[in-house]
């Protein structure tokens, strides 16, 4: 299986990176999700600039039933603490 860019990619020393356009500021990190046929799986949260194909491939291969990958775009202000971990005796 291989997979297929749908957005440019540039490469750098590191690798063949998607080149995201994230034209919105705010939108300071992304979530990386894949889909293998019954809803978004997040399974990365990395900087725009962090989002490398030999990733998605390596995820790939371990994982033969995805049949997309989708980016979603936040902001590491906007969050909301869920739950606190607490010691019990």
């Amino acid at each position: 299986m291989k997979i297929e860019m749908l957005v440019n990619t540039t490469t750098n020393t590191f690798g063949e990176k998607a080149n995201l356009d994230l034209s919105l500021e705010r939108f300071n990190i992304v979530i990386i999700a894949y889909n293998k046929g019954y809803g978004l799986i997040p399974f990365a949260l990395c900087l725009p600039h962090q989002v490398y194909t030999k990733t998605l491939n390596k995820l790939l291969e371990e994982n033969p039933g995805i049949k997309s990958f989708t980016i979603i775009p936040a902001s590491s202000e906007d969050y909301i603490e869920l739950a606190k971990v607490r010691n019990e005796p």
